[in-house]
């Protein structure tokens, strides 16, 4: 009886075991398989001469679901390699990747977008690269200076010096939101900015202060940074991670 009540209960099990295994799915690689998307690379490049140098711009962006771009700079002189530098910007709400340039003098000027990180980059007849907080870019040719506002969730900006081919000052993270640059009584540099730190952002002007590195509060009022003053901005082309026509 016992040998007789064993074996329905084996019948048993084997029948439920049966039928859980006809009830499992396909294997998962079949249905990724099914739903693979290709991603293809779209590539441009652009190049410009200064003197004896070649300054070549190379961009490569995906084309599909994974999203990358690349950018490059590379100069060269008779095909010997001088500088280079690169960047893998993505897209934060904006534009993203190398900028046409703009020429100064001996020097092109590019500016790079993307990852809360905007950049000035200067290039010069030497073949030698620059890198500076900006992204939006004010020239004065009387002093052959470079301002520049730092695109980014932080404020910040920066001034190079294209006659020395230096940086003059660069700052990260202040308290001021900066949003213009003004040339007033001789040859001071002033800011036009707003205080970020409280509900209701008031105007403030402050002036650069090259020897000592800094920014200062100045006793003037906003309204005499104007028009009349203004150090003028460079065009900004849009940005895409493409290299122009």
């Amino acid at each position: 009886m016992t040998h007789i009540f064993s074996f329905a209960a084996a019948l048993l099990l084997l029948s439920c075991t049966l039928e859980v295994s006809s009830n499992q799915p396909l294997e998962s690689h079949e249905t990724q398989e099914n739903n693979r998307v290709e991603t293809t690379e779209i590539t441009s490049s652009k190049s410009y001469t200064l003197g004896n140098t070649q300054v070549m711009l190379t961009q490569t962006k995906s084309d599909g679901l994974e999203f990358y771009c690349k950018s490059k700079l590379v100069t060269s002189h008779a095909g010997s390699l001088i500088d280079s530098i690169s960047f893998t910007p993505e897209p934060v709400g904006g534009s993203y990747g190398i900028s046409r340039p703009e020429r100064i003098g001996n020097n092109l000027i590019f500016t790079k977008h993307g990852d809360y990180d905007g950049r000035t980059i200067i290039v010069n007849e030497q073949g030698k690269i620059s890198s500076v907080a900006g992204g939006a870019c004010f020239y004065d040719p009387s002093s052959n200076l470079l301002f520049s506002l730092y695109d980014s969730d932080l404020n910040g900006l920066s001034v190079f010096d294209l006659s020395k081919q230096s940086t003059a000052l660069e700052m990260t993270g202040i308290d001021i939101s900066p949003y213009s640059f003004h040339k007033d009584f001789g040859e001071r540099y002033f800011i036009l900015g707003r205080e970020s730190e409280i509900d209701t952002p008031q105007t403030t002007v402050l002036e650069i202060e090259f020897d000592l590195e800094r920014i200062v509060y100045v006793e003037l009022y906003p309204e005499q940074m104007n028009d009349s003053n203004a150090i003028q901005p460079l065009t900004l082309n849009q940005v895409n991670c493409h290299c122009e026509e």
